[in-house]
């Protein structure tokens, strides 16, 4: 019984943490792009051409990746 809830709750949370990451890599593509072809989101896109944002968050889509690993 034990062993069912737990993989049934890490299987969950896996699915959160790989929904989470594409959700992740799709903004880190589409603001760029959005503000080169719409210029709109000029302040995101600002931001995430700061080298520590992108640090931060490519960090945090590595831990991810290391946790469902």
């Amino acid at each position: 019984m034990l062993i069912t809830s737990l993989s049934a709750g890490l299987t969950g949370f896996t699915l959160f943490v790989t929904i989470i990451g594409m959700f992740l890599s799709a903004f880190m593509l589409t603001v760029p792009v959005i503000y080169e072809k719409y210029d709109k989101l000029a302040r995101l896109a600002r931001a995430l051409k700061e080298m520590r944002i992108g640090f931060i968050l490519t960090g945090i889509g590595t831990a991810f990746s290391l946790l469902i690993a």
